[in-house]
């Protein structure tokens, strides 16, 4: 063989060489690109666990020792529309303060469908179990107060089925706070001999009940649209809850008309603290009902005129005649520009509000600066915001005399 023919052969070994990375690189794009296509389509979420109820058997600890037995509900549900997940592993137990203090209790392996809840209620245990010193005081520290949180822990293993394709293993892990209340501080209701059940959810409705008679855009709500698609009321969109009690309400950009008059009944329970309703469009409804309102934001909401006389009543007593009701928002309301009349409806002169925002009120009016006279009757603001209300006179400094705790005041141009 000549060097001419070497030559050849090196030649062509270097081109096939090229050859292979180039259809490696094309193989991989194609596949990242494939993956990347899949993804964007499918849209694809991790399940959402809740921690339902828990059912306290026994807690007794000694200076180092804990013995415990819990039952414990938990949900889950898969908000994928294309995707399954196969439980292959799923241990629950109980933790304090980074210390497991109950054996692991193993769920059977199940499949869970597009959109599907699971529900399961292990027994989970433990008998004597060590506890390190500072771990006892801590815990003897928060039973003498009257609560103690765990967390329930659910580590295992799952995999995702798409069409007929079903991926390798993959570790997921879920910690869920329980909050396990004692003697005066008890919430648990007692289900048998020395057996207490604590629930640290409310809702197990349909979305629809939920609704009431509220009417809104189904083509342009996020949130409400979407209620009826599970069952536990505190997976909605929109809805904070804290222990067993919803506390807000985010009902922004809704498209809400009308239906708030016969809902509130329904949402006078629900112990609210916060309610948005900014960006919709309709009449004054019945707000007395949400007695527990501290903060409340009708802006943009398509009101006009006096106040609704109902927010008078939006007042939750922590003690004798001292309003809780701390912020109204009520940017581009069309209030009335005469000050007796607009604030008719809002609380007597013991309100505690803090914060109040009247942003941009009449765009294609003005603002007379006497309406600031009757905001003396908040003798608790902090915070005024009156941005864009081209008021037409100048503002006394008696004006605000009565204001002593006024820290903020927006741009009032």
């Amino acid at each position: 063989m000549t060097a001419k023919d070497c030559g050849n052969h090196g030649k062509t070994r270097r081109i096939q060489a090229r050859r292979c990375c180039a259809c490696l690189l094309v193989f991989n794009f194609i596949l990242l690109l494939t993956i990347l296509l899949v993804w964007a389509i499918l849209q694809p979420t991790k399940p959402k666990f809740i921690l339902q109820d828990a059912t306290v058997y026994a807690f007794n600890v000694t200076p180092n020792l804990l013995t415990s037995s819990f039952q414990v509900t938990l949900s889950s549900r898969n908000p994928n529309d294309k995707i399954g997940v196969y439980y292959d592993k799923l241990d629950v137990y109980a933790v304090y303060r980074n210390q497991q203090i109950t054996l692991r209790t193993q769920i059977p392996p199940t499949y869970q469908g597009h959109k599907d809840i699971n529900v399961w209620s292990p027994y989970i245990y433990g008998n004597s179990v060590p506890v390190s010193p500072f771990n006892a005081e801590s815990l003897s520290q928060d039973q003498s107060s009257g609560t103690v949180m765990l967390l329930i822990k659910a580590d295992g293993r799952v995999r995702w089925k798409v069409g007929t394709f079903i991926t390798g293993r993959y570790h997921f892990y879920v910690r869920c706070p329980a909050y396990i209340t004692f003697g005066s501080r008890s919430t648990g209701i007692v289900v048998g001999n020395n057996a207490v059940k604590y629930h640290f959810s409310i809702f197990v409705v349909s979305g629809q009940n939920c609704l009431g008679d509220l009417k809104f855009n189904n083509t342009s709500s996020t949130k409400l649209v979407r209620w009826d698609e599970c069952i536990f009321g505190y997976l909605w969109e929109g809805v904070a809850y804290n222990d067993a009690s919803v506390i807000g309400q985010n009902l922004t950009k809704e498209s809400i008309n009308d239906g708030l008059d016969h809902s509130s009944s329904h949402l006078g329970h629900l112990c609210l603290q916060n309610l948005s309703l900014s960006y919709n469009k309709f009449s004054s409804p019945q707000f007395n009902m949400l007695k527990n309102l501290s903060s409340f934001d009708l802006s943009n909401s398509g009101f006009a005129g006096q106040i609704p006389i109902e927010i008078s009543c939006l007042t939750s007593y922590a003690s004798s005649n001292v309003s809780e009701f701390k912020e109204l928002y009520l940017d581009s309301v069309k209030v009335s520009p005469q000050r007796n009349e607009w604030s008719r409806g809002l609380p007597s002169s013991q309100s505690n509000i803090r914060v109040l925002s009247i942003l941009l009120y009449h765009p294609s009016g003005h603002l007379d600066s006497s309406l600031i006279l009757s905001f003396n009757m908040f003798k608790n603001l902090t915070q005024i915001d009156l941005t864009h209300n081209n008021l037409t006179s100048q503002i006394s400094p008696t004006h605000w005399e009565k204001l002593l705790n006024l820290v903020r005041l927006h741009d009032l141009r």
